[in-house]
């Protein structure tokens, strides 16, 4: 360039002004070779004139981006937050010439300009840079600046690219996780779980009590957003102590002692609980059996049939309303002992019958269907047909011998017999 060579202090100054003139006023090609010559100078007044003139909204869309190109091929990196503004323009040559004089300033560095296009609310710009970044980006530097996505989404998705290539920071993993920002911390729980590394043991249990103590401070005062964004740190993070496996009952019984701690909060301890746990925990788990939300109730009913079924059976004997598909697995481990105690009510024989039959507990079926007067009586004939077999034969055509049953009783009993005599038949004929 000219400009710097001259040693005419006001000929360099003339110079100067007409170039900065041209560059602010002036028109078409010439106005290009200005902006042009403004970059060839490559000081640091020339480059505040680009900038300024890359930032104005009042300039003219072609100018601004005729100057961002300059930037660009300037290559100063102090240029970048005037270029990333850029990226969240209406205009969409104005994003698309940010873009392209961002990747010109970072050459070699990929990782770094399609972090600068996530946070654009273009899909045009944000989307690529997503891909990009789940794939191929630098893990070190995107674990590291996980934190400042804003899109939930995108951040979503970057946290499963790092999931699937199981390659990132650890020291920038345990920063993730004592994070200010709650969906930062939760990311990042979602991460340590997945990776499997007990090294990270000590940073996902400050992760719990930090969000457990967030929520109980946003729900305090009532900040619905925070709560929220808290309760999903405190999921993530019970979640990541379950798969590697930490002995937290105390931080897991803590998650349970209140009806207000959001259910996927609860079923998560619940989960992790019911590894962890003893036998002791039944006074905290049968409570819930009886829980509003059909989650909770499952998961409690998970848990005490690992931890200590029997306790249950006197708590659903006394239930009036029983939820078979939720109360399944403790269902499953009750009733092979139960002898026939959760048939006395037509809610409890609508839950346990259907595992019974799947257990094939002829034995219990068949004491009820032969005590007369029993309320369960006629459920357990109609339940013989279905478990067919020939102890259950046997059962029916006993009921139908004995001429001293009413005749509705003998009726059930026929028909139920007919179902068990017609598949015997049927497997006769497949043998």
């Amino acid at each position: 360039a000219l400009l710097p060579r001259l040693t005419d202090a006001d000929e360099q100054k003339r110079i100067r002004d007409t170039l900065e003139r041209l560059a602010r006023e002036g028109s078409g090609e010439l106005r290009w070779r200005a902006l042009r010559g403004l970059r060839r100078v490559g000081d640091e007044r020339s480059r505040t004139l680009l900038e300024r003139l890359t930032s104005d909204p009042y300039e003219d869309s072609a100018a601004r981006q005729r100057a961002a190109a300059e930037l660009g091929q300037l290559g100063v990196t102090a240029s970048e937050p005037v270029l990333e503004t850029l990226l969240h323009q209406r205009d969409a040559g104005l994003r698309r010439a940010g873009l392209d004089a961002l990747q010109k300033l970072y050459p070699n560095d990929a990782t770094q300009v399609n972090l600068l296009a996530l946070n654009s609310d273009y899909p045009e710009i944000s989307q690529p840079a997503a891909r990009f970044l789940a794939r191929q980006g630098d893990p070190t530097t995107l674990t590291q600046r996980l934190g400042v996505v804003k899109d939930r989404q995108v951040r979503q998705r970057l946290r499963r690219g790092l999931i699937r290539r199981q390659t990132f920071s650890k020291d920038a993993l345990r920063e993730l996780l004592q994070s200010e920002a709650a969906a930062t911390r939760a990311d990042a729980a979602w991460i340590a779980g997945s990776s499997g590394d007990t090294a990270l043991a000590g940073a996902v249990e400050t992760a719990i009590k930090r969000a457990a103590h967030g929520w109980t401070q946003a729900t305090a005062h009532h900040l619905r957003e925070q709560a929220e964004a808290e309760a999903q740190a405190w999921q993530a993070a019970l979640w990541a102590a379950r798969q590697l496996a930490l002995k937290a009952a105390p931080a897991l019984r803590a998650a349970l002692a209140d009806a207000q701690i959001p259910a996927a909060v609860r079923c998560e301890a619940l989960r992790g609980l019911a590894e962890c746990g003893d036998a002791s925990d039944q006074a905290l788990l049968l409570p819930l059996l009886t829980e509003v939300d059909p989650d909770v109730r499952a998961a409690a009913s998970a848990a005490l049939a690992r931890l200590s079924a029997p306790a249950a059976l006197p708590t659903l004997e006394k239930s009036t309303s029983m939820d078979g598909a939720a109360l399944r697995p403790v269902l499953r481990a009750v009733l092979p002992n139960a002898e026939g105690r959760l048939l006395a009510t037509a809610e409890q024989r609508q839950a346990a019958l259907p595992i019974m039959l799947e257990q094939q507990d002829a034995a219990a079926l068949i004491r009820r269907a032969a005590t007369a007067g029993d309320a369960a009586r006629s459920s357990a004939i109609a339940a013989l047909g279905r478990l067919g077999g020939d102890a259950a034969k046997t059962a029916l055509e006993g009921i139908l011998a004995n001429q001293g049953e009413d005749g509705a009783t003998r009726a059930l009993a026929f028909k139920s017999l007919r179902w068990v005599e017609r598949r015997m038949v049927g497997s006769a004929e497949l043998r």
